[in-house]
């Protein structure tokens, strides 16, 4: 009967979380300093300090306020809803709890929901603090309540559909990263799927006519996202109330089916039987040992850590995911391959008849060079959330899996579990690694990248994605949950790199490159640099050049003692919390004296342990006192 346990339970262990705090209290700080740029920055700044505001400047700033207020509680909405959401069902699985849950009496409504509604309520309560800052709006007028009503109602239904997609992604995956990351990929589609739509409508293309030919239904999925009605801060004081009425009621529509069907699949998914002879023919109910892979495993040499963590390929328990996971990845080939061909053809003609840096036309190379670091830096920034997943699951889910016992029993030494730890995280996105390196070679044989270009965006990623391969690692080797090392490795990696910017922008001014010496995409994107680019960067503008070098020397400098510091401490702390203890023995055949060869009588014989002559004494003494 609803709400039922699952649902106090999970509103207690939410409201006892640290991470609720911290997240309240940096929504709160957030605000604050929206609340400080707006009135502090532009015409407001200007007016003289001996008159007050005009009826006309009052409504302007509450309409500005109004409008910056519903875009931050939207960009919330898609930020936070899948790290909460997406590991209600995946965290239980992990850990072995769901099966405890499905055997007692609740039924699927209770847990499913009640997972859903206590959840969702410490998400209500976090966007709750942006309502003071839409009272003031409103008091200074310029608003229309309807306005605030239906943007509240939007960003309700927003906020019910992302939740309603994590839930149901949740419960088709094993592990809460897995669940993280799809979910995070479908709030991105349902964000920017339907602004594409739109571009395709208006484009004039027979595409655009044969899509309004079934007119209603691109109208409604259009009005799923709300994007289109942020064109800027004047975009939504229009009257936008109609728009944003007919975008919460798209979302209401769509968001009932999806929870409904996580409620009602949940225990048929656990409980794994497959009726109809469609799927008994084609095999896909079947059970089996292992799951199905693409290819088998090598055998295992002399590094049995790298053999686990770097030989694995794509693997599912159903062939039908398997299939989805293959057909998505030659999907995004295809699209890459024919976002480099449509330019690549026209830049390869340029090289052949200019040569490589010649002067002559270059309209083509150049737009290679711009789709290639484009395709650079999306292919970076999304390897780089992968990897910072994975390696934040390292640790927390061998405990998950109830395998980390038997690893820690093993004679392996911490540095090859921890290193091995963050190459498994570099193999999981090997696709995507590989997809990044492509594009470069393109851009490189076709005369678009500089040599040194090349060099330098190969070693930059590499370098910076180290970073949250080993801070995700150390974080997961402190924390218990998976879920909330993702959730802190994925904080401080966007915060180090787009999140600190909106404390330096009241005292960043022109020309201060310094300040974006933590935005590595940055420095990714533009490593792929043409011949004309290094020409225009050290030769007719080297000022520019040597602040942009600067920041990328201190950039590099910052990431790499970071790193190093991380790495060191990881490795120093391992032992202590894993729990093993030190050995109080060297074995003489491994570690010699310094003072000379240690003899011993007899050979030991194999696992036999032989003290050293400072531990005997040692010993002795110990026993003596």
């Amino acid at each position: 009967m609803l709400p039922g346990p699952v649902f106090f339970h999970e509103l207690r262990a939410a409201s006892r979380r640290r991470r609720t705090f911290v997240i309240r209290t940096s929504i709160g700080l957030l605000l604050l300093y929206l609340l400080i740029s707006i009135l502090g920055g532009g015409r407001y700044a200007r007016v003289a300090s001996d008159r007050d505001l005009t009826a006309g400047e009052l409504a302007d700033l509450g309409g500005e306020l109004f409008a910056a207020v519903a875009l931050l509680e939207f960009l919330l909405i898609a930020v936070l809803t899948p790290a909460y959401m997406a590991g209600s069902i995946a965290e239980d699985r992990q850990r072995k709890v769901l099966p405890y849950l499905l055997a007692s009496p609740l039924g699927g409504a209770e847990i499913v929901l009640g997972k859903f509604a206590a959840r969702l309520i410490n998400l209500v309560t976090l966007l709750l603090s942006c309502l003071p800052i839409v009272s003031i709006a409103s008091f200074l007028g310029g608003v229309d309540p309807a306005m605030i009503w239906a943007s509240a109602g939007a960003a309700l239904a927003m906020l019910v559909l992302f939740a309603s997609i994590s839930v149901c992604i949740s419960l088709h995956c094993e592990r809460p990263r897995d669940a993280i990351v799809a979910t995070y990929a479908a709030v991105f589609f349902m964000l920017w799927g339907p602004v594409l739509l739109s571009a395709l409508l208006h484009s004039g293309t027979q595409l655009s006519a044969w899509l309004r030919s079934i007119d209603p239904v691109p109208d409604w999925l259009i009005h799923l996202s709300p994007m289109l009605l942020f064109e800027g801060p004047a975009g939504l004081q229009r009257d936008s109330s109609g728009p944003l009425f007919r975008t919460m009621i798209a979302q209401a529509a769509l968001a009932v089916p999806v929870l409904a069907w996580a409620t009602f699949r949940l225990r048929p998914r656990e409980r794994g039987s497959r009726v109809g002879r469609m799927r008994r023919f084609l095999g896909l109910g079947a059970r089996r040992e292992g799951p199905f892979r693409l290819l088998p495993r090598p055998r295992m040499g002399d590094r049995p850590m790298f053999w686990k963590e770097c030989t694995g390929s794509s693997a599912s328990s159903s062939r039908l995911r398997l299939g989805l996971m293959v057909l998505l990845r030659v999907a995004v080939a295809a699209g890459l391959a024919y976002a480099l061909l449509v330019p690549g053809v026209g830049a390869l003609r340029e090289t052949l008849e200019y040569g490589y840096g010649g002067p002559g036309l270059s309209g083509a190379r150049e737009l290679l060079n711009a789709t290639v670091r484009g395709a650079v830096t999306a292919l970076y920034c999304l390897a780089g959330l992968i990897i910072s997943a994975s390696a934040a699951t390292a640790f927390t889910g061998e405990r998950e899996r109830d395998t980390w016992i038997s690893l820690i029993a093993t004679p392996l030494e911490r540095r090859e579990i921890v290193l091995a730890k963050i190459a498994g995280a570099f193999w999981k996105s090997r696709w995507l690694l590989a997809g990044l390196l492509t594009a470069l070679l393109v851009g490189l044989a076709c005369g678009s990248v500089h040599p040194l270009g090349f060099l330098l965006a190969v070693g930059l990623t590499a370098f910076y994605l180290a970073f949250p391969a080993i801070l995700g690692t150390y974080l997961s080797l402190r924390l218990k949950t998976s879920a909330g090392a993702i959730a802190a490795t994925l904080g401080i990696v966007l915060f180090l790199n787009f999140g600190y910017l909106f404390c330096c922008i009241p005292v960043a001014h022109g020309g201060s490159e310094v300040f974006l010496a933590g935005v590595t995409p940055l420095f990714v994107g533009e490593a792929p640099c043409s011949y004309a680019d290094l020409n225009y960067a050290f030769h007719l503008h080297g000022e520019w050049g040597v602040r942009l070098l600067g920041a990328l020397i201190l950039s590099v400098g910052f990431y790499g003692v970071t790193s190093g510091v991380i790495f060191v401490t990881c490795l120093e702390e391992f032992d202590s919390q894993v729990g093993r203890p030190r050995r109080s023995f060297v074995h003489p055949l491994e570690r010699p004296n310094p003072a000379g060869i240690q003899f011993v009588d007899e050979a030991p014989e194999p696992g036999e342990v032989v003290f050293l002559p400072e531990d005997r004494e040692a010993d002795r003494s110990s026993r003596d006192a």
